[in-house]
């Protein structure tokens, strides 16, 4: 029951715990302590208005994703803060990680090696990652805790409960999506959107803030619009329009304007790209349904996919990336790219098949930059960049049929296409931009750290 409390919602399991149990001493002190203002719990340690330095924890599932995803995020804590230090799982490649490791020394942050596992859903393993997380803080001593992604955020939402008032930092809560949450069914994914919601609500009551990527994700999770006061909008991981183009550019303005017109690639047999994980709620499977029915037609097009293959239990299974990988079908997948704008330019059409569960998807914001046609499911995330008929193609998700007449439309209306994919482009430059991100970020940074 202790520790139902300290993760609320997590459905018990009693078999597959990994490490050691919180002792029966622990879970009682545990429900003993007084649930205190975060925020207030920081007034009397030396902080952000104080003469000592501060320090900013960030924790983050992998390394990848920090790497690809949230390098604006790190410097902007890195200028901000006196100490930046990152816990993250270690990429497998010594020389990755190296690499990894190299370029967040030039940042200016240090790196612990954190395995905060996202197996099994039992109370024994998440508490052993509470408690890990607990102890990582206590090493650390931060004034701001930044927990990226929705585990997380319940991991060190339950680590911080468990801290005495005068070693709890600021909490802020990242939130990139919902992932499979929005979408799966049964008690087990109920009990962790009742945990997320639970953690997130009851942290901001104490002072902690939210940061998301779409507004209904904020409405759903945080109980209210964005308010950049207490709830602050990011639009995505952000971009840079003079790396994602349609074609090179000279300048070095990161907001500059789309050139006109765009110079996508124009197959006899038009390419549609896909970029992303490659797991079956991104839509893939229905994705390779419309292919291959229009495959069947006197039109047909060729699906190119790039994603590096995946643990989660929702990825595609290795035997089906196998075989679209050997095959002459018309879904291919070529493995993972390190260079997603030279796919985007080589592409005749983007399309983002998600069932749902998004922040806004980084690669949709990459092939929008690059003036790439875009068909997106109308979930939250991707029409807050996409306006249907203006800036690309929106369609039901998991809908076949109007996935296959999306794709159809634009491979018959190149025009079409080169209209929609200037006007996402723009958009992009308006308010998706690495610039833009950078903003907010700052400003969430200032409130943290009691500045504003």
């Amino acid at each position: 029951m202790g520790l139902t409390r300290l993760l609320p919602g997590i459905v018990t399991s009693p078999s597959r715990a990994v490490g050691k149990r919180p002792t029966a001493v622990t879970r009682r002190r545990i429900l003993s302590l007084s649930f205190c203002d975060w925020e207030a719990g920081r007034s009397n340690r030396p902080g952000p208005r104080g003469a000592m330095p501060t320090t900013t924890l960030i924790v983050i599932s992998e390394a990848w994703f920090l790497q690809s995803h949230f390098m604006p995020l790190l410097e902007t804590v890195c200028a901000a803060t006196e100490r930046t230090v990152v816990a993250t799982r270690s990429l497998p490649d010594a020389g990755e990680q190296a690499r990894f490791l190299a370029e967040l020394n030039r940042a200016g942050a240090e790196v612990i090696d954190l395995d905060a596992g996202r197996g099994a859903m039992t109370v024994g393993r998440q508490a052993a990652s509470a408690f890990q997380m607990r102890n990582l803080i206590r090493d650390v001593q931060p004034d701001v805790m930044h927990a990226v992604g929705q585990h997380l955020i319940v991991l060190a939402g339950a680590a911080i409960r468990t801290l005495p008032c005068r070693q709890r930092p600021r909490f802020v809560m990242h939130l990139t999506g919902r992932g499979i949450l929005a979408t799966a069914d049964g008690l087990r994914y109920r009990a962790m959107q009742s945990a997320l919601r639970q953690t997130v609500r009851s942290g901001r009551k104490r002072g902690a803030l939210l940061l998301v990527e779409n507004q209904d994700d904020a409405r759903e999770v945080g109980g209210q619009a964005p308010d950049n006061n207490t709830i602050f909008l990011s639009p995505g991981a952000g971009v840079d329009p003079t790396v994602f183009a349609p074609e090179p550019t000279l300048s070095g303005d990161a907001d500059a304007k789309a050139p006109e017109p765009t110079a996508q690639a124009a197959h006899a047999v038009p390419v549609v790209g896909y970029v992303g994980r490659m797991l079956t709620f991104k839509g893939l499977l229905v994705l390779e349904a419309a292919a291959k029915a229009l495959a069947r037609t006197d039109a047909p097009i060729q699906v190119a996919c790039y994603g590096r293959a995946d643990t989660n239990p929702r990825a595609i299974a290795p035997d089906v990336l196998e075989h679209w990988k050997q095959s002459n079908g018309p879904m291919v997948w070529h493995g993972a790219t390190t260079d997603v704008a030279a796919v985007w330019r080589s592409v005749d059409i983007a399309v983002f098949p998600t069932l749902g569960g998004e922040g806004v998807p980084r690669a949709l914001l990459e092939a929008a930059a690059s003036a790439c046609p875009i068909i997106a499911s109308d979930v939250p995330g991707c029409r807050d960049v996409i306006i249907d008929g203006e800036t690309g193609l929106l369609v039901p998700p998991d809908d076949e049929q109007a996935l296959i007449e999306a794709m159809a439309r634009l491979r018959d209306d190149r025009a079409l296409g080169r209209r929609l994919g200037n006007a996402a482009r723009a958009r992009v430059i308006e308010g998706f931009s690495e610039t833009a991100v950078r903003a907010i970020y700052r400003r969430l940074y200032d409130k943290a750290l009691g500045r504003t």
